[in-house]
């Protein structure tokens, strides 16, 4: 059985190809100590060096502004292979793409809507 962790505002696990799942929870504002929060989940609790990173947002949940910039921080993604986003509404979309363009990352990623879309693009990634 796989251990998921739980923090005040996600559930993180390890999934099959070694990918990193993180879940916000319904309605969860995320900021910057929370991203923190998760980081040091994965350096300390999971010893991620380098990983595959999928993150499922909950539809009614909120990502500040200056979480999104922490989030970009080279710093906090030279652990991350790829990384895969996965949306359920129109506006999270835009969000997103938003995010995208406006704080360029040095790794793959790529916004979708079917969380399997997202596990087969993340496996693409390693071949």
């Amino acid at each position: 059985m796989k251990e998921v962790i739980e923090t005040h505002k996600c559930f993180i696990e390890m999934i099959d190809s070694g990918i990193v799942r993180v879940e916000t929870k319904r309605g969860a504002y995320i900021d910057q100590v929370d991203l923190d929060h998760n980081y040091r989940v994965f350096v300390e609790e999971l010893k991620i060096e380098c990983a595959l990173f999928l993150i499922v947002f909950d539809e009614n949940g909120v990502v500040d502004v200056a979480s999104m910039q922490r989030f970009s921080n080279p710093d906090r993604n030279q652990m991350k292979i790829a990384e895969a986003l996965v949306v359920h509404s129109v506006e999270h979309a835009l969000e997103a793409n938003f995010f995208l363009k406006k704080f360029p990352l040095q790794h793959p990623i790529k916004v979708f809507d079917q969380e399997e879309d997202a596990i087969m693009w993340l496996k693409l990634q390693l071949t």
